[in-house]
């Protein structure tokens, strides 16, 4: 768990879009809820925290784990996505690059092998 602790400050010591939008809110949900919850499962306040109040902890430190896990799915989803545009366009603009010389080294031909210098 301290290895996840120290690459998440690690990523979010950088604190690009990514880490600002992806890992921040990962880590806002699970301070506002799991640790809280945790708190009640682990150490139950004596005289407040009765076994009812345990078992709703559980549920609700649970639930924000599963839906962590299905918007932490969705981010992966979502950067495969970005990566897998930012790769197209990179073919493209190569495409784009080599159309440009082949046209720069048939122009000449075209103009009937003169330049403009020679006229």
């Amino acid at each position: 768990m301290g290895v996840g602790i120290i690459g998440l400050v690690g990523k979010l010591h950088k604190w690009d879009d990514s880490a600002m939008f992806f890992d921040g809110s990962s880590l806002a949900v699970y301070l506002s809820v799991g640790v809280p919850a945790s708190r009640t499962i682990a150490t139950p306040v004596q005289g407040v925290d009765t076994r009812e109040d345990q078992i709703e902890a559980l549920r609700i430190l649970s639930a924000g784990n599963v839906i962590m896990i299905v918007l932490l799915g969705a981010i992966l989803t979502l950067q495969g996505g970005e990566e897998y545009v930012r790769r197209i366009e990179e073919q493209e603009q190569a495409k784009a690059v080599s159309e440009e010389k082949v046209k720069a080294k048939t122009k000449p031909v075209e103009d009937g092998g003169e330049n403009k210098k020679d006229k």
